[in-house]
């Protein structure tokens, strides 16, 4: 297990894993690389987050990602000793930021306009920075490549359809060739 966790975060710029391939513990470690990707790009200043997620709603999709690779899963990381209770706690308090706020009561907290000034959000990237060193995952961040394609429906009208591929890099890595068409951070 710990062999394939070296091999999972010490990937350089390989073909994406394809979740619906994966079964079992798998599935899970992968899920957990995931969750690791979602707390650096919680961890980083409102504009890079913004290039990181793209289009639509930021701060939505990085709380939906939060909770489907934390919440929805923990109990399984724990299992496998991907993360121990003091590591859940610090990721517990990061999704009670997430949880206090809903859109009714605080509509500029999910408001991408303010997720530089919104004193909360610079809150959780605190939280995320916490949460990835106590994981001892801060030496790593995350490259992407973002590819926009038009396309036309069934019924012609104009889509667009992006598509963002993002890998986790080790800090030290100095050999590291960013994608042709890709940014990194």
């Amino acid at each position: 297990m710990k062999n394939f966790l070296k091999r999972i975060f010490n990937r350089k710029n390989e073909s994406t894993i394809s979740y619906d391939t994966m079964t079992g513990d798998k599935l899970i470690i992968w899920k957990f690389e995931e969750l690791v990707k979602t707390l650096i790009t919680l961890s980083l200043s409102a504009n890079q987050q913004k290039n990181i997620i793209g289009y639509g709603n930021v701060a939505e999709e990085m709380a939906d990602d939060f909770d489907t690779y934390y919440t929805l899963t923990f109990l399984e990381y724990i299992r496998l000793n991907l993360i121990n209770q003091e590591q859940k706690k610090e990721l517990d308090s990061l999704d009670e930021y997430f949880k206090n706020h809903s859109y009714e009561k605080d509509p500029d907290f999910w408001n991408d306009d303010f997720l530089d000034t919104n004193f909360e959000w610079r809150l959780i990237r605190d939280q995320a920075l916490i949460v990835l060193k106590s994981l001892d995952k801060d030496d790593l961040e995350i490259h992407y490549e973002r590819t926009v394609e038009e396309t036309k429906s069934e019924s012609g009208e104009s889509l667009m359809i992006e598509r963002t591929k993002i890998i986790l890099v080790k800090k030290s890595e100095k050999n590291w060739v960013p994608y042709e068409k890709g940014k990194s951070i």
